[in-house]
């Protein structure tokens, strides 16, 4: 097997894990001196220089918000050299992440192959528990490491990593494959793990992938992990269950308990799909069992549970993580942040009081307003979080973002409309079963005002029935993928929105099918449908513009259907084919 591993360079220290372990120290220490500084100095400092004399205890909080105001600037470093040890902190750990090559040597068992869309990094890479907004450090394990927890209890467990990534995520130890190796490589990796774990999704990788696992695994040793509810799931088994021979088992009809339900909103994933022998599936729904159970790692707590049926079919006894392992990580995140109370100490002791006149001055100058990128963060609705978050990840538009005139951010809209037609195929393709799985689940009425409004947006006719007056419904996209796809939904939908913009700032060519291409593949999708349905799409799409809502519907949900398919040309063409063709 081919692995290239992206590897960390710093020069002045030789060993992988001696630049791991002085990040780690230092992080910590940052950490330590940057809370010690806000949550206990800050406020002693003010209380003892605004403290009047014979004050009670009102007089004391009174001085102490008003120290607080006063010495801004030493409050805003506090918050500032904490944030930078979270940052140094974990980029030590992620330095100290094995190759997937020496995760394997290590360890004789059978691996346990983990595999999700590269999109997902972004949400698995989250921790579940905070602590001052700064958990990352205080409860270090990210989703994806808590899932991982568990699995390295079968097996080391590997996944193929983002190409171009400087540095893996924490969690699964990552293998690094060229594009045109990808699938001969995990199809090997299939064949060779004792367990595959599969984050759902509907991208096409990742679909093909599910479809290989069925094809090479034993019933037992596939698990699906379901990060959507209900309704997300709906979608997913509709758009998959033809791949399993039994089909998808269906979502419980009992609804978890009010604290269950609570605890699945915070986890990534929210049930785990597993098969018998004959492939009949059975969803478990990961559920807290009692208000104490996983306070700071709970989904490793609750997906460990729901894996044990699992492990016994298989007859894995999980290995523990060794004790030594786990006092020595311990060891080491107490020592840091204890060694950054000193420091923290004197900082705050030399400069606090220096600090205070000017911190007034520079708070009348608004230094600590917020960025345009935070400012979008806050506002209300589902969208604004996670675009703002990939516009954050996201040099080329963050720097433009933050720059432009507000004349130029009004026009935002028409910058990712015209990115559209610029982005891969694989994203396009993305972005068209995020609006299929809203028209396979919405009403007629619905559907039909959704195809409008993005047809309204898009060369070509515009599609309007005067008589039943659909063409003046209003649609919010944003709003139906959320209730149709849920947070995971809106969140892909955000980072193919941002990487349009970004291919309309960088100017990536237009990519746009011919006419006779286009043509070929109406040809093609034609020949995958029956006698009737072709009639049919044949004579609704010569009146296209003015068709009822029914048959509107029909012909887009037909149309979704027949797309994965054509082959690889035609269905570019046809995902191309909405924004023009070139002569």
């Amino acid at each position: 097997m081919k692995v290239e591993q992206a590897s960390p360079k710093l020069g002045f220290l030789p060993s992988r894990w001696l630049r791991s372990l002085v990040y780690k120290i230092v992080g910590g220490c940052l950490f330590s001196c940057g809370s010690f500084m806000t949550v206990t100095l800050m406020p002693a400092l003010g209380t003892i220089k605004w403290m009047p004399a014979g004050g009670g205890w009102a007089a004391v909080v009174d001085a102490a918000i008003k120290g607080g105001l006063a010495g801004g600037l030493f409050g805003g470093l506090g918050p500032l050299i904490a944030l930078g040890g979270v940052f140094v902190y974990n980029r030590g750990r992620r330095m100290s992440s094995l190759p997937a090559a020496d995760v394997l040597r290590r360890d004789p068992r059978l691996p346990v192959l983990y595999l999700r869309s590269f999109l997902d990094d972004s949400s698995t890479a989250k921790p579940t528990s905070r602590f001052l907004g700064m958990g990352n450090i205080v409860t270090p394990a990210t989703q994806e490491e808590q899932v991982v927890a568990v699995l390295q209890g079968a097996g080391p467990v590997v996944a193929v990593g983002q190409p171009g990534e400087a540095l893996p995520e924490l969690g699964a130890a990552r293998l690094y494959l060229q594009d045109h190796e990808w699938k001969d490589e995990v199809s090997s990796l299939m064949q060779h793990s004792c367990l595959t774990a599969i984050r759902a999704g509907t991208s096409e990788g990742l679909l093909w992938e599910i479809q290989t696992a069925v094809k090479q695994n034993r019933p037992q040793q596939l698990v699906l992990l379901i990060p959507f509810d209900a309704a997300g799931y709906a979608h997913f088994s509709e758009n998959v269950g033809h791949l399993f021979p039994q089909g998808m088992p269906d979502w419980p009809a009992s609804a978890p308990t009010k604290e269950g339900q609570k605890e699945l909103t915070k986890l990534d994933i929210k049930a785990i799909v597993s098969f018998d022998s004959s492939w009949q599936g059975t969803l478990s729904i990961l559920q807290k069992a009692k208000a104490s159970a996983g306070r700071t790692r709970p989904l490793q707590k609750l997906f460990a549970t729901a894996l044990q049926p699992v492990y016994r079919s298989l007859d894995i006894q999980p290995l523990p993580r060794s004790a030594f392992r786990k006092a020595a990580s311990t060891a080491l995140t107490v020592v840091g942040l204890a060694a950054g109370l000193i420091p923290g100490v004197m900082l705050g002791t030399l400069i606090g009081p220096a600090l205070e006149p000017l911190a007034g001055k520079i708070y009348a100058l608004h230094i600590f307003s917020k960025t345009r990128v935070q400012q979008v963060a806050e506002m209300p609705g589902p969208f604004n979080r996670p675009f703002s978050d990939e516009i954050s990840r996201n040099p080329v538009v963050r720097t433009w973002f933050e720059s432009a005139s507000d004349e130029e951010v009004e026009e935002i809209g028409s910058r990712v409309a015209d990115g559209m037609p610029r982005l891969s195929d694989e994203l396009l393709s993305e972005r068209a079963e995020v609006v299929a799985g809203i028209l396979d689940s919405a009403d007629t009425g619905t559907c039909a005002a959704l195809i409008r409004s993005l047809a309204a947006s898009a060369p070509g006719p515009v599609v309007a029935n005067p008589a039943s007056g659909a063409s003046q419904q209003k649609v919010d996209l944003v709003q139906l993928i959320e209730t149709y796809r849920g947070p995971a939904g809106v969140r892909q939908f955000a980072a193919i929105s941002v990487k349009a913009l970004e291919s309309n700032l960088t100017g990536v060519p237009v990519q746009l099918p011919s006419q006779q291409q286009f043509q070929q593949a109406v040809i093609e999708t034609l020949g995958l449908l029956s006698d009737q349905d072709r009639q049919r799409m044949i004579t609704d799409t010569q009146h296209y513009a003015s068709l009822p809502d029914e048959d509107l519907c029909w012909v887009e949900r037909t149309l979704n259907h027949v797309r994965p398919r054509l082959s690889p040309a035609s269905r570019s063409a046809m995902l191309r084919g909405s924004f023009g063709t070139k002569p």
